[in-house]
């Protein structure tokens, strides 16, 4: 059985249904600016571990994500550093970088 991909299973959709559409736009700004950093991305059996940073103004928040396959979809239940706590724009912001990223390397 080939790989598993994060294309496979997560889309922006997902991302804007588990935290929100501002904060997929949010995330979308934090992507772009570069301030998504040290991705780690664990494959597992019905989807995958994610851990990263996000550095917004002056302090960086650390996010734990997990992506799991289910009978509705995708499930996301994530955890970040900040106030927000779970499902925030930090988490989308990896969540995003996750995609964009899949989505260059599957076209290279």
């Amino acid at each position: 059985m080939p790989a598993l991909s994060i294309l496979d299973i997560l889309t922006f959709d997902d991302i804007a249904n588990a935290c929100g559409e501002t904060n997929l736009e949010h995330g979308f700004d934090f992507y772009q600016a570069g301030a998504v950093q040290n991705i780690d991305v664990q494959e597992r059996t019905r989807g995958f571990v994610i851990v990263a940073q996000v550095k917004d103004t002056i302090v960086s928040y650390g996010q734990q994500i997990y992506l799991m396959r289910s009978r509705r979809g995708t499930d996301i239940v994530a955890r970040c550093g900040c106030s927000g706590k779970y499902n925030c724009k930090h988490v989308a912001a990896v969540l995003v970088a996750c995609l964009e990223e899949a989505d260059i390397d599957a076209l290279g």
